[in-house]
């Protein structure tokens, strides 16, 4: 299976469930394979195991929270694992391999990547998503994500699962390179950013800000040309 999609169990994160759903209702099932990480330590052990047989060349997207030293496993009341995938130890898992990581300061994770294992990758700076999050960026600093309410947050979720959820089925049906599908959600962020600051309410006008900041941190590593979905290759 050369693209493995990974979503770890989170109530903050159950909203990302729309992009894995639109995928199964649009892209032929034998093309992908999706584990949902449940609150286990056998769980995530599994899903490393399925993450080290794959084989070289595939494309591994994870959704869920993260940092630029791990990415988050599954949590609910009685679990929780936040060092699920340290970017030192567990590297070698990402050898040969090409990695979509929609989760916060990703792009820091994968810049802590040994550059010899990574193939290409795209990754994001902080993604706030939840309120919790605005708060406790605004204890440290009292003008963090100024103007931002809860109502505006909300509509960025729904903005990004849209621009993500698009760009991912179009590079799974046009053969598109990981360098194509940077290149399109960058232009659907682009699209979104225009449209909001063309509008004359002042929440759509903090909320082409807040996208802009979010594109300001999306980068792409690595080979531009390397296809996301090597089997029609």
């Amino acid at each position: 299976m050369p693209v493995l999609i990974i979503l770890p169990f989170d109530n903050s994160t159950v909203f990302l469930r729309e992009i894995t759903s639109y995928i199964k209702n649009k892209i032929d099932k034998a093309k992908f394979s999706i584990f949902y990480v449940d609150p286990t330590h056998e769980s995530h052990l599994k899903c490393k195991n399925e993450i080290a047989e794959l084989p070289k060349n595939s494309t591994i997207i994870f959704l869920g929270h993260g940092s630029s030293y791990s990415l988050h496993g599954a949590k609910d009341e009685k679990f929780e694992l936040k060092n699920f995938i340290s970017s030192r130890e567990d590297q070698v898992l990402f050898q040969s391999q090409k990695l979509f990581l929609l989760s916060c300061y990703s792009i820091e994770f994968l810049k802590r990547l040994d550059k010899r294992y990574l193939v290409a990758g795209i990754g994001f700076g902080n993604l706030p998503t939840e309120w919790d999050e605005i708060l406790a960026e605004r204890e440290l600093d009292a003008s963090a994500y100024a103007d931002i309410t809860e109502n505006i947050l909300k509509e960025f979720k729904k903005l990004l699962i849209n621009i993500i959820k698009f760009s991912l089925v179009e590079a799974f049906s046009e053969d598109h390179s990981f360098g194509d599908l940077y290149l399109r959600i960058r232009l659907r962020l682009n699209k979104n950013i225009t449209s909001l600051l063309l509008s004359k309410v002042k929440q759509d006008q903090i909320l082409a800000r807040f996208l802009y900041n979010i594109k300001t941190d999306f980068y792409f590593l690595g080979n531009p040309f390397a296809h996301f979905n090597p089997i029609l290759k």
